[in-house]
């Protein structure tokens, strides 16, 4: 929370940002030209602290994520901020290739690529990855790469943060969470070179977000790569999520972001794929309605609202589809059956 006499002060910065916000508006987002964002709400967030709402999502295993996602208002701001200032002048931050999750033309596919096929896999997290992330940290980084003034470096590092921290279901937080990485990045670049030149092997490291893998194309001492990136994550501010420290060997089934790597092409893996069969096999024998019913009992997957007026038909065919569309992207040739058995399914409704 800022004090009125910094809001005093400020407020030609505030005019600035408000003026460029709502330029953006017009021309990406909003066709209502007598839309725009009031000086007066970026007064009222930045001495405030409602701007987000709190959503929680449980997970099979009974753990919960709270995510804090800003109102309409901020997330055009902060779209405005991601896309005006992160995207455009993303070349000054110099990510490394390593880095895969949000960003331009990289995604999960590309995460696990370089992982295939490969003796083990060491798979290591950052704990709190975002929350770890401190305000202070951004108005660093709008200072040190985008050369911001320190009262527009202010301002933003306020406008993407939550209670001094980086919040979870923000817009901008991913990369700007990459941006506070660099240093991770840098060092576990630094240490594979290294083993790289003088044991003659070829490991690879990527990171998505908050996921680490590392993996090896011939055996090696996997105990110690663990300990020295630990310590890295450690020395970068950070904190590692033990338990979820893995080392996996070839002849059990490495998975990288979702996708099976034991092969030379990415693969589904065989449940997630039988689960889908399964359905698809439903719907064919004994009809639509029944397979969202047994969708939904099983919890195979988001569940299906049946109280609307096409009793869920709709966002079941668009959440099969969305399953099916993203097997294919990864393996289209492992995949096209389930294709071709949904599109049979789908011409008939």
């Amino acid at each position: 929370m800022i004090s009125k006499t910094y809001l005093n002060q400020y407020s030609k910065i505030i005019n600035v940002i408000s003026f460029k916000v709502n330029k953006y508006l017009l021309e990406e987002y909003v066709t209502d030209k007598e839309y725009t964002i009031l000086e007066s709400f970026y007064l009222r967030f930045l001495s405030d602290k409602t701007p987000y709402y709190s959503k929680i999502i449980m997970y099979k295993n009974k753990k919960k994520r709270i995510l804090y996602e800003p109102i309409l208002e901020l997330k055009y701001i902060q779209k405005f901020i991601l896309h005006t200032i992160l995207y455009k002048f993303e070349y000054k931050y110099n990510l490394d290739e390593c880095v895969t999750g949000f960003m331009a033309k990289k995604g999960i596919l590309e995460n696990a690529k370089p992982h295939l096929n490969r003796v083990a896999i060491v798979k290591m997290d950052i704990k709190d990855f975002f929350p770890s992330i401190t305000r202070k940290m951004i108005y660093n980084i709008f200072r040190k790469y985008n050369k911001f003034s320190y009262e527009y470096a202010y301002i933003l590092s306020h406008l993407v943060t939550y209670e001094d921290a980086l919040p979870q279901g923000a817009p901008t937080s991913p990369f700007l969470a990459n941006i506070c990485a660099k240093g991770i990045d840098y060092k576990i670049n630094k240490l594979i070179e290294v083993i790289n030149r003088r044991q003659k092997m070829n490991i690879a490291y990527t990171r998505y977000a908050d996921d680490i893998t590392i993996s090896f194309d011939k055996p090696f001492n996997y105990d110690y790569i663990v300990n020295v990136v630990t310590q890295i994550i450690f020395d970068e501010g950070f904190y590692p999520n033990l338990q979820k420290t893995n080392i996996i060997k070839h002849h059990h089934c490495q998975m990288v972001t979702g996708i099976v790597v034991n092969n030379d092409k990415p693969t589904i893996e065989k449940k997630q794929r039988e689960k889908i069969k399964f359905i698809l096999g439903i719907w064919k024998k004994y009809g639509i309605d029944d397979a969202i019913n047994l969708w939904n009992k099983h919890k195979f997957g988001r569940v299906i609202d049946i109280t609307t007026d096409d009793k869920g038909v709709g966002k079941f065919v668009e959440v099969i589809e969305g399953k099916i569309t993203y097997f294919q992207m990864v393996n289209e040739e492992q995949n096209r059956r389930l294709f071709e058995m949904y599109k049979e399914l789908y011409n008939e409704l």
